[in-house]
């Protein structure tokens, strides 16, 4: 049934993984031990939107059903 069928995500690249490796090996041999995040390791910011990227219709549909719900009973309080 196509409402369950999931978007696979890409796979990553050739780079990604090889600084997973090395990041891996840093944290193994305790070198950087330095909790704070440097410029390197920040998560870049999404969009809203790419937050459900992968989501089915169906799903989408139960997200707007529960933001439906979430709204009238805050204007009900």
């Amino acid at each position: 049934m196509a409402i369950f069928k999931r978007k696979q995500p890409p796979e990553p690249t050739v780079e990604k993984a090889v600084q997973d490796e090395e990041s891996s090996e840093k944290g193994a041999s305790g070198e950087d031990s330095n909790t704070e995040a440097t410029p390197e390791n920040k998560i870049p910011p999404v969009g809203f939107t790419t937050l459900f990227r992968y989501s089915t219709k169906f799903e989408l549909f139960l997200d707007f059903i529960g933001l439906v719900c979430a709204a009238a009973s805050g204007a009900s309080q």
